[in-house]
């Protein structure tokens, strides 16, 4: 989830702490992700490419002390965040963004935008 809201820019897990929970198998499950993309309510193309040019280093909110517990659980002599970069590398974002509703109303600029910003944020990422 750390490195999922990271690469998302959620702004939105940190300080909400009712959006995440461990199941009864003490999986960690995550949900609401109307904040991702810095925050920005309706993203498009422009936004996007601002978001780009002005990448923040780190979501502001990985400082609070729910991330806090949850990086203190990561083993760091696993490979698990190499694991999540390989498959970042094969991702093919143009699937999730074919399957937005055509009542969104999101223009198929807008959608290449943000493949493009997917795939922008995943190099920086790897990086």
């Amino acid at each position: 989830m750390l490195f999922y809201d990271q690469f998302l820019l959620n702004i939105d897990r940190g300080y909400n702490r009712g959006n995440w929970f461990f199941d009864v198998n003490f999986q960690l499950r995550a949900f609401d992700f109307t904040q991702i993309l810095g925050g920005i309510e309706q993203w498009n193309c422009f936004t996007l490419q601002h978001l780009k040019d002005n990448p923040p280093k780190l979501v502001e909110s990985m400082d609070d002390i729910e991330y806090q517990y949850l990086a203190d659980k990561i083993d760091s002599s696993r490979t698990c965040f190499l694991d999540i970069q390989r498959k970042l590398t094969n991702i093919d974002f143009n699937h999730y963004v074919q399957s937005i509703p055509p009542t969104w109303d999101i223009t198929s600029d807008d959608k290449q935008a943000v493949v493009d910003f997917w795939n922008f944020r995943s190099c920086i990422l790897m990086i």
